[in-house]
């Protein structure tokens, strides 16, 4: 009867861990344009965190992501970048460029909450992750690490994470686990709850921080992936 008890009280802590309520957010793709009534529009809807995609290691990315922070940051309580890598460009040049890139916008000490490095196939600003063989592999973390690392010359830890989802990080870095201690930011399945995720890169559930559970959704009068957030 006592094994019967704790085996109830065991579910019924997951249950809750897994059904309550989140907070929700919104990704805004690179190619979106979102007017400044938009952003107003979604935190009316409940969408306090913008994750504004599309932060370029070139010099076209002030204007773009200069206005997209302003009306996030008037509208919204957090404002997220995210970053697409440019895997024909050196890793440490491209990270210093774009940093010189948002000295140029007019918002006071990077008014943005954390910056988030895409890893996806398909996702990245210029060139192909080569998932051949495992030298690919190890080329692969080699260049992510060094990304992390420019990184860190600019923010706290606790201001950069991972953009991935597993089957893309597994076949671009071999699993690799250099993503500890780093927030995770996946792509899920089309549900508003975190019951799909299973660890992966060394990543547990205490690390994720941010789901991606839909995307180009038409919301206030544009598209928009949709997030959840622990």
């Amino acid at each position: 009867m006592r094994k019967l008890f704790i085996c109830f009280l065991a579910i019924l802590l997951i249950s809750i861990t897994f059904s309550r309520c989140f907070d929700l957010a919104f990704d805004i793709p690179y190619n979106a344009k979102p007017l400044n009534e938009d952003y107003a529009c979604l935190a009316e809807k409940g969408y306090y965190t913008g994750v504004i995609e599309g932060l370029k290691s070139n010099g076209n990315c002030a204007l773009d992501a200069e206005y997209k922070l302003n009306f996030c940051n008037q509208h919204q309580s957090r404002c997220d970048l995210s970053f697409d890598l440019d895997l024909d460009k050196d890793p440490v040049k491209q990270i210093d460029d774009a940093f010189d890139c948002l000295k140029g916008l007019n918002v006071q000490n990077y008014k943005f909450n954390k910056l988030w490095i895409i890893v996806e196939l398909g996702r990245q600003a210029n060139g192909e992750w080569p998932i051949s063989n495992d030298s690919d592999r190890s080329s692969n973390v080699e260049f992510i690490s060094n990304v992390l690392d420019t990184i860190a010359n600019y923010l706290e830890v606790n201001r950069i994470g991972f953009e991935t989802n597993e089957s893309d990080w597994n076949r671009i870095t071999g699993g690799s686990t250099i993503g500890i201690g780093f927030d995770l930011y996946y792509h899920g399945n089309y549900q508003q709850s975190f019951e799909d995720f299973t660890p992966f890169g060394g990543w547990t559930f205490s690390q994720v921080e941010m789901k991606k559970y839909a995307t180009s959704k038409d919301i206030c009068q544009e598209s928009f992936d949709l997030a959840i957030i622990q």
